[in-house]
């Protein structure tokens, strides 16, 4: 059976983010600005079966079914993104930049606990870890 993630969740820690964004070869300047606002990351996420609603920081939303393939954008630039269920019932999303720059990623979401939500994106051989607390 599928995971429910609906609730408010905090981010109180998170692992090699500046070497994830060195790995998708973003420069040093936008690193650092994404380094100060990725620290203050609040997510609210509705789920009705395989229908994700997840908003972050209030304001930037993404809406999805399960197996079907949808596209975000952000200062990085437009991304193609592909979520499924995957092993141990993890939410796993297949991220492909759809312009030239950029670099692959795969995001994997599960709950460590019913309060304890980890996400991890994979690029080329780095882990970024990002830990939440339900609020």
């Amino acid at each position: 059976m599928a995971p429910n993630f609906t609730g408010k969740w905090e981010m109180v820690k998170q692992e090699n983010f500046d070497e994830y964004l060195k790995a998708l070869e973003i420069g040093l300047i936008l690193r650092k600005a994404a380094a100060v606002f990725a620290g203050k990351t609040k997510l609210d996420i509705e789920q009705n079966g395989d229908h994700f609603v997840i908003v972050r920081n209030g304001s930037e939303k993404d809406e999805f079914n399960i197996g079907t393939e949808f596209t975000t954008k952000n200062k990085l630039g437009e991304m193609k993104n592909l979520p499924k269920w995957g092993d141990n019932d993890r939410l796993v999303v297949d991220m492909t930049p759809t312009g030239k720059d950029g670099k692959p990623s795969t995001l994997y979401r599960y709950l460590a606990s019913p309060d304890e939500m980890i996400v991890e994106v994979h690029c080329k051989d780095v882990v970024m870890k990002r830990y939440f607390k339900r609020i």
